[in-house]
């Protein structure tokens, strides 16, 4: 079971990940966010769990009645491996690239709840605070609503 959750939060975060952050070839710094940082160095333990992760991933997919799908592998925020698998769509020819994007639909709301929490656990708000502390232009239909969320 932990296998399948390990499995399937690499789908979802191949699907949030959807901008290539690599540089081109002759660049010899690697780039985040619009900011140079040094070459990313890929020690051999390293390269041993992507290549390992690759082949689960590829067995898993192989497995599964996706058509497609896309990883990658995050090291101290920068993204060391990423690689795309199968088809965008069935009964087409347009593969999967690491720029293809994903729809993320209702998982993003775990996303939420536990990036929430962390904020809570480093004391940045209050599980009580209120939304429009934070976002003050939130608006929903009734004002009653939008003042107890």
């Amino acid at each position: 079971m932990f296998k399948k959750f390990i499995f399937f939060s690499a789908l979802l975060v191949a699907g949030a990940l959807s901008v290539n952050l690599f540089p081109a070839e002759d660049d010899s710094n690697h780039t985040a966010l619009g900011k140079a940082f040094p070459p990313i160095v890929i020690d051999s333990n390293l390269q041993t769990c992507i290549d390992q992760f690759d082949h689960y991933f590829k067995r898993e997919l192989n497995a599964s009645a996706a058509p497609g799908a896309a990883f990658a592998i995050v090291k101290d925020s920068f993204i060391v491996y990423q690689k795309g698998f199968g088809l965008r769509q069935t009964n087409t020819q347009d593969s999967i690239d690491v720029s293809s994007v994903f729809r993320l639909a209702s998982l993003s709301k775990g996303f939420a709840g536990v990036l929430t929490g962390l904020l809570v656990q480093d004391s940045l708000l209050s599980w009580d605070d209120k939304v429009s502390d934070y976002v003050p232009d939130l608006a929903l239909k009734s004002r009653r609503h939008t003042q107890a969320l």
